[in-house]
Order: structure tokens, then sequence, then C-alpha cells
């Protein structure tokens, strides 16, 4: 799923080798800044979740007495 950062750098890479091997210049920088977005997503995915877990109080484990 696009939605998880390990799949969206998988994208990017896939994106990066598809460049080497461009016929054109211009398809060339197509796919190499589709590797750049994809690798952004993921960034920003990993960002969005921190910052999701950060609203998550921590887990309270009760001492034994």
């Amino acid at each position: 799923m696009a939605g998880e950062p390990k799949k969206c750098r998988e994208y990017a890479w896939r994106c990066s080798e598809l460049a080497e091997k461009a016929r054109t210049p211009r398809l060339k920088q197509t796919l190499l800044d589709l590797s750049k977005t994809w690798l952004k997503l993921a960034l920003e995915i990993e960002r969005s979740h921190a910052l999701v877990n950060m609203d998550d109080p921590p887990a309270v484990v009760p001492r034994k007495k």
C-alpha cells in the first residue's frame, strides 16, 4: 500500500531505476521527479505517524507493591 513509508521508498527506488534507462532527457527528469516525490511522501507519512503517536498518552504501568 502506498500509505506505508517502506512502499513509498520502494516506488522511489523503482522510479530511479527506470530513470537510468530512460530514452529521453524529459522522461528521465520526470522519473527522477517522481522518485523525489515518493521519498517526500514517505517522510511525510513518518512525520504524521510520529505526531499521531505524540498525542497518545504514555502507557502507565502499575507498580507492584
